[in-house]
């Protein structure tokens, strides 16, 4: 069994991962704050002596831990502090160690949302967006892929969409004639992983990992032929739903003001 080392459990996609698979991976966690039943380990990634201690001994590091701009005050020193120095200090735990792969979790952010007609590809130029949160993703690719040249470890990164349904996002009063930028299903960000994790051919590469919808502004065809990736939630159904639950409240409104009018 694989002994993977997790950093960022207490995230989002962290803790999803964990209830997926935890019992198919040997796991240890490392984070700020214990989550009982697991190996974990007590640390920051802006520690560089907690990282290496933290990644002895394990075959895989999935790298999640990351300041993100879903979270309130976080400063463009944070972004640099936690993802760009944080990712140095777990490559190089994974160097020291001689760890076989890394798994960094990015964002769609490293290449940018922009107004485009066709397709974003891994291959376009960068244009972060999201400020000094975009650029440190993609910085931190950068040394991935350095990474991995220098000390020949695996590396893959994923480039996340906005994930959904952690984030909320408005309806579009007719979501055909509007392009997604980037969204993909909790569920499809957790095959990815896993995908990547079980990959054994992969030296470096970077993958998009969002919805398989007509909608979204960034090309999964390399995920899915290199990863095997084949995103089952779909953004349409998600938005459908959302959009008649909403549909559902108004109406109750519509209601009340009726009856309160009648009242009166």
């Amino acid at each position: 069994m694989k002994k993977i080392l997790v950093t960022g459990p207490s995230g989002y996609v962290g803790k999803a991962f964990i209830e997926a698979y935890g019992k198919k991976y040997s796991l240890r966690l490392f984070g700020r704050n214990p989550i009982d039943g697991y190996d974990f380990v007590v640390g920051d990634v802006k520690n560089l002596d907690k990282c290496v201690a933290a990644a002895c001994g394990v075959d895989i590091i999935l790298h999640m831990a990351a300041a993100t701009t879903s979270k309130k005050g976080v400063s463009d020193r944070d972004y640099i502090e936690t993802n760009i120095v944080g990712t140095i200090n777990i490559l190089e735990a994974a160097a020291r160690n001689k760890v076989n792969k890394v798994v960094y979790c990015s964002s769609v952010c490293a290449v940018g949302f922009r107004a485009t007609p066709k397709l974003i590809m891994e291959t376009d130029t960068p244009d972060p967006s999201d400020g000094i949160y975009g650029y440190s993703k993609y910085i931190g690719e950068k040394l991935c892929e350095g990474y991995s040249e220098k000390y020949g470890i695996n590396i893959i990164c994923l480039r996340l969409g906005m994930v959904f349904p952690l984030h909320e996002f408005q309806v579009p009063s007719n979501m055909h004639n509007r392009y997604w930028l980037g969204s993909v299903h909790v569920d499809d960000v957790l095959e990815a992983i896993r995908l990547s994790i079980d990959d054994e051919k992969i030296r470096f590469d970077v993958f998009h990992v969002a919805s398989g919808s007509p909608h979204s502004k960034f090309d999964i065809s390399k995920a899915r032929n290199i990863l095997g990736y084949n995103p089952k939630n779909k953004l349409e159904e998600y938005i459908h739903l959302k959009a008649s639950k909403a549909g559902f409240f108004t109406r109750i409104l519509a209601r009340l003001r009726f009856l309160l009018q009648l009242k009166d």
